[in-house]
């Protein structure tokens, strides 16, 4: 599933960061295949927060729907 699925409160593994444009941005915030995200809010068609570790990420719709995750 997309990350743009998950619901807050969810915690989940990146599976796949795609291969687009976005990847490289993706792996600059440090998200990484294997790491795991809490999702603290998501909008909708709009951005995600999500917490890896102590540092809190905020992603665009673009950067939410290039990440495949599994929940955990």
């Amino acid at each position: 599933m997309r990350l743009s699925d998950a619901r807050e409160g969810e915690r989940v593994l990146i599976e796949d960061l795609g291969d687009s444009p976005e990847t490289a941005e993706i792996i600059r915030l440090g998200l990484t295949v294997g790491r795991t995200v809490t999702i603290l809010r998501q909008v909708p068609g709009g951005p995600a927060v999500v917490e890896s570790g102590a540092q809190q990420i905020a992603l665009g719709k673009e950067l939410k729907d290039a990440i495949r995750v599994r929940l955990l």
